[in-house]
């Protein structure tokens, strides 16, 4: 019997270990949590959970805010009031939106939520983005207390929200975008951008010159180009180019011109000018007692010069005094690096509103014929108009001795506006020498173009125009051309 007890209170004493082994080892744990380094990031589900205000300033409270970007150098804002300067350059103008941000984010710093403190638990600083920072802002205040504030990586979840660590407080916080977009405006982005404003309908013209060769002018006959060689514009090109211009702005400011070194941007020899002729306007608006007033906008020169790189996005520009940035973008849709796609295929295609003469010349014949608009009128002698208010005009042809149809015209020259085109001309058409088999002169009031017609084969016609070979059509133009009314 005594046995059978001694084993039984040996294997008490066992278990009885083995519980006090069990229950230090939980101790030990428990005392070791904030010696171990958590692996993961916490989760944050929401924000306002615990929301702290860790630094408040009323007006006049912060002198200046020192801003590392993170991308690109340091620089500091000097804070006066509601206002906000460069230190290295006061006068430089500040956009609008870095200015409320920044004076916002400068006068309230608040946690949306404590994600992890770093006194109790250990953690790697990496796993938030601080390696050291993404950007950071140093905030001194009139009393010359310094207080910095360190953003680290996004937070990943629903709420875009960022970590941050503000002085020696060793805690993560979760804080808002907005102090992340308002302490990571690099630089170069901190000068509002000039607007290039400009109406396709005044433009008079646009000439390239640099890496492309290239200009057009408006007549009204439609677009011609001039450079580097002369034949009328398609009108889709003509629309899709000025369309382009139109929409153009700039990235970046980055100097007045008269303080930024051009030589070093590219701009003391530019890699492309862009010359925009801008006719003179006239602008009309309401004046308070009903009335409007007209101010009459005069004639001038936009020049847009291109230089060198900037960064793999853009390239250093140079417009109205101010040294800016211009991305690529806007640089191959306003580049023309193929002349031939701005070639009208089809010369036929002028407004015939805007024609004063039309002359037909093939073999020994040549008819001319004398184009008029004149008001339509009704029976009792006052003027027609249309649903939209816009005064109707009837087309008037004589040939010189008597009138012409003015349908059977009409009716003729859209059948040549129409003509097919069978491919572009090729650069190895030279067999003109015996001259073209028809030849059509249109002239409007300020212009002239040139149609001639060639006969290469028995089925094939070269078409030129102003001296320029454009397209290859068949011989059914000539029929037609012979068919004049």
């Amino acid at each position: 019997m005594s046995g059978r007890r001694l084993r039984s209170r040996k294997k008490l004493k066992i278990i009885s270990g083995m519980a006090l082994a069990a229950l230090f080892l939980v101790s030990a744990l428990y005392l070791a949590r904030p010696y171990l380094t958590r692996d993961t990031r916490p989760k944050v589900h929401t924000a306002s959970e615990d929301v702290t205000v860790l630094f408040t300033a009323e007006e006049g409270d912060v002198t200046s805010v020192m801003i590392d970007p993170g991308s690109g150098e340091e620089y500091t804002l000097n804070v006066s009031g509601a206002s906000l300067s460069l230190a290295d350059d006061p006068d430089m103008p500040l956009r609008d939106s870095v200015i409320t941000q920044v004076l916002s984010n400068i006068s309230l710093i608040r946690a949306e939520k404590t994600v992890i403190d770093t006194s109790k638990e250990r953690t790697d600083p990496t796993l938030f983005g601080f390696t050291p920072y993404t950007c950071r802002a140093v905030i001194t205040t009139a009393e010359h207390k310094l207080h910095t504030v360190r953003i680290g990586g996004q937070i990943q979840g629903g709420i875009p929200y960022y970590y941050f660590m503000i002085d020696d407080d060793p805690r993560i916080f979760a804080g808002s975008t907005d102090m992340y977009s308002a302490f990571s405006v690099p630089r170069d982005m901190l000068a509002p951008v000039p607007a290039f404003k400009i109406n396709a309908d005044i433009v008079d013209s646009v000439t390239l010159t640099g890496s492309c060769d290239f200009s057009m002018k408006y007549t009204d006959m439609g677009w011609q180009m001039t450079q580097p060689y002369s034949c009328p514009v398609s009108g889709t090109f003509s629309d899709g180019y000025l369309k382009n211009l139109s929409q153009l702005s700039f990235s970046r400011y980055i100097a007045e011109a008269d303080k930024a070194d051009l030589e070093a941007a590219g701009l003391a020899e530019p890699m492309l000018t862009i010359d925009i002729a801008v006719a003179e306007s006239v602008v009309t608006a309401p004046v308070t007692d009903g009335s409007r007033v007209s101010v009459t906008v005069p004639a001038s020169h936009l020049v847009i010069a291109v230089g060198g790189p900037y960064d793999e996005l853009s390239r250093f520009a140079l417009y109205d005094g101010k040294v800016l940035t211009i991305s690529y973008f806007y640089l191959d849709a306003l580049s023309v690096s193929d002349v031939s796609a701005a070639k009208l295929n089809v010369p036929f295609q002028a407004p015939v509103y805007s024609l004063k003469n039309v002359s037909v010349r093939f073999g020994e014949t040549e008819k001319t014929y004398e184009l008029a608009f004149i008001e339509e009128t009704d029976a009792l002698g006052h003027y027609k108009y249309d649903e939209n208010g816009e005064q109707l005009y009837e087309l008037h042809v004589t040939n010189g001795k008597e009138t012409v149809d003015a349908e059977a015209f009409a009716g003729w020259f859209t059948r040549l506006q129409t003509m097919k085109v069978l491919s572009p001309a090729g650069s190895g058409l030279t067999d003109t020498e015996k001259g073209p088999a028809a030849t059509v002169t249109l002239k409007s009031a300020l212009h002239e173009r040139v149609i001639e017609l060639f006969e290469i084969t028995s089925s094939r016609v070269l078409v030129s125009a102003d001296g320029t070979q454009l397209c290859l059509t068949d011989d059914a133009v000539l029929t037609e051309i012979m068919n004049a009314p």
